[in-house]
């Protein structure tokens, strides 16, 4: 039985070495790797403006009394401008309480009690126009009379796109082109023949500039805060990997 063990051991022996002499090493495919890059203009047609009312008083009550009166006064004078594309929500509502403040030396011996209570209402207005002059001037309206009816901070304006999905892809596909003829040129100055695509990767990105303040020749016949609704900035970028022939 000895015997007939050590028989079959040898043939396994055998078949592996065998097939260890015939098999084929596997050879990894010969890529290009490229990346291409694609850049354009365009002209923001979407206003997001973050106006906020801020109170302060010792009762919680009345601060909150307060700040619903200011930020009523300037949701009615934002919505008085009849600007028809014009939408406005509330982003926050926030309650904070004020601390008593004591010297940093010597240490307190004691805990800070409440001395009072601060309440932020924050809203968030948004306007359309695919004129961008236009636009700007209705934002600057609508920063002056938020102003003039109560809000004390101006968080954000930001000019964007209603839908930037057509620019992005337009920018992905010039992306992509550019890439294939990078990947293209190396192969021709190598003396190779580019083969199909094996992978893609692209990120798009959308750069929003900030509002710029008119020139004054620009404001001076203008109402509200002047200010220029510059271009946007749609840049792309792609990751190609060719295999070469």
């Amino acid at each position: 039985m000895l015997q007939r063990f050590w028989f079959l051991g040898g043939l396994v022996l055998l078949a592996c070495a065998a097939w260890a002499q015939t098999a084929t090493p596997v050879t990894p495919p010969r890529t290009v790797s490229v990346t291409g890059t694609a850049e354009r203009q365009v002209t923001p047609d979407q206003a997001d403006v973050q106006i906020a009312v801020q109170t302060q008083a010792e009762i919680v009550a009345t601060a909150v009394a307060d700040n619903s009166r200011l930020a009523a006064a300037v949701s009615t004078a934002v919505r008085a401008l009849h600007i028809p594309t014009l939408t406005v929500r509330t982003l926050s509502f926030d309650v904070t309480p004020i601390y008593e403040q004591f010297p940093s030396t010597p240490p307190p011996t004691r805990p800070p009690h409440i001395v009072g209570y601060q309440v932020t209402d924050s809203l968030a207005v948004r306007l359309t126009n695919a004129d961008p002059a236009r636009l700007a001037a209705d934002t600057g309206h609508v920063l002056d009379a938020a102003l003039a009816a109560g809000a004390n901070r101006i968080d954000e304006v930001r000019f964007g796109l209603a839908d930037s999905n057509p620019a992005l892809r337009l920018t992905l596909a010039d992306a992509t082109r550019d890439a294939r003829m990078t990947a293209h040129t190396l192969a021709a100055a190598a003396g190779v023949n580019l083969g199909p695509l094996l992978t893609l990767n692209a990120t798009p990105y959308l750069e929003a500039p900030r509002p710029l303040m008119a020139r004054a020749a620009e404001a001076e016949n203008a109402a509200g805060v002047p200010l220029i609704a510059g271009p946007l900035t749609v840049r792309a970028t792609v990751n190609a990997v060719y295999a070469i022939k």
